[in-house]
């Protein structure tokens, strides 16, 4: 065991003083078949402790990551939540400022234990607690589902029967090659929280119409519901010319 220990230090210190003597580092990892990040590694670690820092160590086990206490694991779950577009790294900025001190690795292993990793996956999460739980929502995570969700924008709406308020938006979904812009409608019954969607390339208000006189009012009719009132969205797409405020 002493012979192992001790080859491994004469090892790593023998890369370490063939840099220094050929004063290339790429050079001597090439020799020895090092890896300059193992150099790098090697030199830190001797600097630090000397040869005893040359040891080999055993491996960090798989659940370091998760050995942080409880406590620390739910604030970095509620922090990636309160704010769910920043990333890992800027997500470790911040909760050291909260007393908390992990790397965005550590936070990126422990969101994905709980299926919340991506930015995409964390917005989802909020949405649906407010749905199921009408939980309260920051202005961040309102405005970020909204930008996603528009319909989210007329959550307060409710009504008490079918058809008693119906709240139509237009917003832009994409580029497809050939310079042709996408655009989406939407129309949310308030009452049951459904939608009834068309994607389309013109932005004009004489389409809006014709979304409403083709799909929405026959469909209604069918159902033998009577549309009391429908809440457009001050977009320019509902008017003919752009208004001046």
């Amino acid at each position: 065991m002493k012979n192992i220990k001790r080859n491994s230090i004469n090892k790593r210190l023998k890369v370490i003083k063939m840099a220094e003597k050929l004063t290339n580092i790429s050079e001597a990892c090439r020799k020895l078949r090092v890896s300059r990040t193992q150099f790098y590694d090697y030199k830190k670690r001797f600097a630090q402790e000397g040869p005893k820092g040359l040891l080999i160590r055993p491996p960090v086990h798989k659940s370091y990551p998760f050995s942080i206490p409880d406590d620390n694991k739910d604030k970095i779950i509620n922090y990636a939540l309160g704010h769910p577009k920043y990333g890992c790294h800027r997500l470790s900025k911040a909760l050291k400022g909260a007393g908390v001190g992990v790397s965005g690795a550590t936070i990126q292993k422990i969101l994905k234990k709980q299926n919340l990793e991506t930015s995409r996956k964390r917005i989802t999460e909020i949405e649906n607690n407010f749905t199921k739980h009408r939980t309260d929502l920051s202005k961040e995570q309102a405005d970020i589902i909204e930008a996603r969700n528009p319909c989210f924008r007329e959550r307060d709406n409710a009504s008490s029967v079918p058809g008693e308020l119906l709240c139509h938006d237009l917003f832009y979904l994409r580029d497809l090659k050939g310079n042709v812009r996408i655009y989406i409608q939407i129309l949310l019954e308030t009452y049951g929280g459904f939608v009834i969607a068309l994607a389309h390339e013109y932005h004009h208000p004489t389409f809006l119409g014709e979304f409403l006189n083709r799909h929405v009012v026959p469909q209604y009719r069918d159902w033998g519901i009577n549309i009391k009132a429908i809440l457009t969205d001050q977009n320019d797409g509902f008017y003919s010319e752009k208004r001046n405020n």
